[in-house]
């Protein structure tokens, strides 16, 4: 079937990913394509939410959308548009103001995007996704070259989750603070050298932030 996109339909378009800054994990196109992402969109003339939804890729039309559903541009005034990966995170609007919660989960990418007073268009809204977390990763090197160093336990202190807010792009800490067990392996410890770094496991995401880094 032919590709059909109203006259003022709100519609997404995304190239994935375009500020590598923070995070391990790429949030390709390809991955937004296949999950979609969450978009909560804000009437600007009266802070009124016209929908906080999944939107999913529609192969067709090659636009996001509300499956099943069509939505437009006020007739007057702006939109502004606030997204998330993954898919399933919420996204809290209250008074106009658009804020997401987040709990501590190091093996997940998190990345969202604010296009702000948005006027009618007939094209895709581009969401240019970011990173909203940090990366950790974890080096070590041995200081004695007559001593085998193994690694066998990585803790992680004081991670948490937290509040992050849209307008300004800042993180606030929960105060629940939490302790995440990167690594645990008596019997199959990480062998240290001490020519050069040695990487221990994979990469991890937390909210910004001090933590505190245990290995045994």
């Amino acid at each position: 079937p032919e590709a059909f996109i109203a006259d003022g339909e709100i519609i997404f378009g995304s190239r994935g990913v375009v500020m590598e800054t923070k995070a391990f994990t790429e949030t390709t196109n390809d991955i937004l394509k296949a999950k979609g992402f969450m978009v909560a969109t804000v009437i600007d003339a009266d802070n009124s939410v016209m929908f906080n939804k999944a939107v999913t890729y529609n192969s067709t039309d090659e636009v996001y959308r509300v499956p099943g559903s069509h939505y437009y541009y006020p007739a007057t005034g702006t939109v502004s548009f606030y997204g998330v990966y993954p898919e399933t995170q919420a996204i809290t609007v209250a008074s106009g103001v658009a804020t997401l919660s987040y709990s501590q989960n190091a093996d997940t990418d998190l990345v969202g995007v604010a296009v702000k007073n948005a006027a009618k268009k007939s094209t895709a809204v581009l969401m240019d996704f970011a990173h909203l977390l940090s990366q950790v990763t974890v080096q070590c090197k041995g200081g004695d070259a007559n001593v085998d160093f193994k690694v066998t336990s990585i803790k992680i202190k004081n991670a948490e989750g937290g509040t992050y807010a849209y307008a300004d792009d800042s993180w606030t800490r929960s105060t629940t603070l939490k302790e995440y067990v990167y690594l645990n392996s008596t019997t199959t410890p990480t062998a240290v050298a001490t020519s050069a770094m040695t990487s221990v496991g994979s990469a991890m995401s937390f909210v910004p932030g001090d933590i505190d880094l245990i290995i045994a």
